[in-house]
């Protein structure tokens, strides 16, 4: 008892392992008093009050309706900064200004506490004489001793709590990628160090969005945002006109898309998919229509070339498209028409076939499932050449691949040749556990025991009939291989693609094999589906070719396109002069389009024939080392018009390979575990990922164009030089 009043018995302390969830609950007695609300409504006044309507009055905690997005809740001005800050859905101008400023005055708050925090924690340690212990606020219950007579300065209080938040947050990140198996590699992304910079200045009420959130305003959000950003980039690209590409696919859903892309060499932008019905057909007015859609949303003078693949549909949408803009060039892909030319070699050429099949016969024995011989082939190669390499395989349709795939095994001859005549081979018996089709004893010589198509005959025995054509066909391919991966890219390479097929043209005729004419028939027949009038005035155009002589071929291109730019540039002139028909005003035949053309070609001839400026010799020389636009724009100056137009040519893609490029990210995005995921939302995370990236590229210090890679299927070591395939 205390001053006669009884005291209330203590509960009995809790010992041992009952503690947090293994602890008994303990209910609340019935005669305990309830919660009672205030006698008197609060004023509830102030600029967080303004952004809600109170729908149901209450002495405690009110039911509110937002006024930006209408929204119900209940709560207080705790309820509404949390609402308006992290979970409004409302983006208009007016509205994020308001969010803004909420958002400034929580931080100054959550900043003073925090400094009011460290002051109160320096003082005490200052009452302390002899010792005193006392825990930070972090959360974590670290503690520290003082001495008598020492004090303790704010910073090494900070650092201190600070270190501890360090451990936190460096366990917390390595469960998250250790949990969600993301690749280490990402820590180093830019878009991770900004979520870490911008995660500093987060509240202290602050929460993530729920998946919901991501899938739904975030996401919109984004796009509008990624959008308006990239409004001058794109303005930029398409000054001097862009490239409309296209490309059909089939997603994990088995929906037929098909996707838009338009831009110039420097980088193309993602316009979105669509989606095929049960009701549509790809015939060529519709896939007219469908391109012709997109070029009126970009704006048609914005466009002066169309690539897609050359599939008769596609070249019969061709015809209708340049004849409803007729300043546009349509213009076949020209990875696509190399990829056949390689296919009709490997596939329509006997001595190819064959030699491609025993490629394979070599390929399962040491690149298959035999343990053995894959990992001893590795051993090998890493003593002879100072690392691992393997062989290549590629996919069956990739026949670049195959030319690799002959590459790589030319490569390792030798090492391959050391492993079958060594004992740990034949100790292997390999020729007993497979069907050889031999008729032999395992007492007869080699060559009879070995069927015609074992390995070891391959690659021992079959000079004549192996390795001899393999180089044959090496000598053949590997030059269309190479412009193949100068054109699959970004790089801009319209005024080569002319010089270099003459050139493999050239060398293939000179060379001393039984079925060279085969591949000159060939050759001419895929050099027909690719030129194009933009293939022969990039090549007419292209400084590094000034003093070569060009057929009629060429100079017809040349003028076709020239024609095409001209009207294109009559018409920006009437847009700019406030004309807002001007595309249906004028036509190629037009008094003012010809001036424009006269001019055009008169300062073409200039060029040509190599008068004013381009007659020095430094001009010329430089030619073959600057850049095609960098030449025009330092040379061009007094030929503007010719100028421009050089600069519009050489700037435009030969290839769709982004839109190829493209369905890549889309099937990673939309895979097996995400099949649920709708078609427009698989849209704006495409459009996010891929103006992420274009951003992220623009903007790397020192960027430079990257060469095009091949695309290796094979578990070999991914630094090898692929040049060194190539060699022989």
């Amino acid at each position: 008892m205390i001053n006669g009043e009884p005291t209330a018995t203590p509960e009995p302390a809790v010992h041992g392992p009952r503690v947090g969830l293994a602890q008994t609950c303990i209910a609340e007695s019935t005669g305990a008093k309830s919660r009672t609300a205030t006698g008197n409504i609060p004023k509830r006044v102030g600029e967080i009050w303004k952004q809600v309507t109170v729908v149901n009055e209450h002495k405690t905690s009110p039911s509110l309706m937002c006024k930006h997005c209408s929204k119900t809740f209940c709560g207080g001005v705790t309820r509404i900064k949390t609402h308006i800050i992290d979970q409004c859905t409302n983006t208009t101008e007016a509205f994020l200004e308001i969010k803004q400023k909420i958002l400034d005055v929580a931080r100054s708050e959550s900043a003073h506490k925090r400094q009011k925090t460290v002051e109160d924690q320096v003082d005490m340690a200052s009452m302390c004489e002899d010792s005193a212990v006392f825990e930070t606020t972090n959360g974590v219950g670290k503690s520290r001793t003082l001495k008598k007579g020492a004090t303790l300065s704010q910073q090494s209080i900070m650092a201190s709590v600070n270190s501890s938040n360090s451990v936190l947050i460096d366990n917390a990140i390595a469960d998250l990628f250790y949990g969600t198996n993301i690749p280490a590699e990402v820590v180093e992304h830019p878009l991770f160090k900004r979520v870490v910079e911008v995660m500093k200045t987060a509240p202290a009420s602050y929460k993530p969005p729920t998946s919901a959130r991501l899938l739904d305003d975030l996401l919109i959000s984004s796009t509008q945002r990624h959008r308006a950003a990239e409004a001058p980039m794109r303005e930029a690209f398409l000054k001097e006109g862009g490239t409309v590409m296209s490309d059909g696919w089939d997603d994990i859903q088995s929906n037929h898309l098909v996707n838009l892309l338009i831009g110039t060499s420097r980088g193309m932008f993602f316009e979105g998919t669509v989606k095929f019905m049960s009701t549509d057909t790809e015939d060529a007015s519709a896939v007219a229509k469908l391109i012709s859609d997109e070029i009126k949303l970009v704006g048609p003078l914005k466009v002066v070339q169309v690539v897609t693949d050359t599939c008769a549909v596609m070249k019969a949408a061709w015809k209708l498209l340049e004849s409803e803009y007729p300043w546009i060039t349509c213009t076949c892909c020209a990875p696509h028409v190399l990829s056949l030319y390689l296919k009709d070699i490997g596939t329509k050429i006997p001595a190819v076939e064959k030699v491609i099949a025993k490629v394979q016969k070599v390929l399962k024995r040491f690149w298959g499932k035999t343990r053995w011989a894959r990992a001893r082939l590795r051993e090998v190669t890493t003593k002879n050449h100072g690392h691992e390499i393997g062989l290549h395989r590629a996919k069956v349709t990739r026949f670049a691949g195959k030319v690799r795939e002959m590459g790589r095994i030319l490569r390792l001859k030798g090492d391959l040749q050391q492993i079958v005549v060594s004992p740990d081979y034949t100790a292997q018996k390999f020729i007993l556990h497979e069907d050889t089709n031999n008729e032999a004893g395992d007492t007869a010589a080699l060559g009879e025991v070995l069927g015609a198509n074992d390995p070891v005959r391959i690659i021992l025995l079959d000079e004549d009939g192996f390795w001899a054509p393999l180089v044959d066909a090496l000598k053949v391919m590997t030059p269309i291989v190479k412009l193949l991966r100068l054109t699959d890219g970004t790089a801009p390479a319209m005024g080569k693609i002319l010089p270099r097929m003459e050139a493999i043209r050239e060398a293939t005729s000179k060379l001393t094999i039984d079925w060279k004419d085969a591949v000159l028939d060939i050759h001419d027949k895929r050099w027909d589906y690719l030129q194009s009038p933009m293939h022969f005035a990039g090549t007419a155009l292209d400084p590094e070719f000034l003093t070569r002589d060009l057929n009629q071929a060429t100079q017809n291109g040349l003028i076709e396109v020239a024609e095409r730019l001209a009207l294109r540039s009559e018409m920006l002139k009437l847009e700019a002069n406030g004309c807002k028909d001007a595309t249906s005003r004028l036509n190629p035949d037009s008094e003012c389009v010809q001036d424009a053309v006269a001019v055009a070609m008169l300062q073409i001839s200039a060029y040509q024939e190599k008068e004013g400026v381009f007659s020095k010799p430094f001009v010329q020389k430089s030619a073959k080392q600057m850049a095609p636009a960098t030449w025009w724009a330092t040379f061009g100056k007094g030929q503007s018009m010719i100028a421009s137009m050089a600069y519009t040519i050489l700037g435009q893609p030969v290839c769709a390979s982004a839109a190829e490029r493209n369905w890549s990210v889309y099937g990673k995005i939309k895979s097996e575990n995400r099949t649920r995921l709708r078609h427009h939302k698989a849209d704006k995370l495409v459009y996010c990922h891929e103006a992420l990236h274009m951003k992220h590229k623009l903007q790397k210090a020192g960027y430079r164009q990257a060469a095009v890679k091949w695309e290796s299927d094979s578990d070999t070591d991914k630094n090898s030089d692929d040049e060194a395939d190539l060699m022989f």
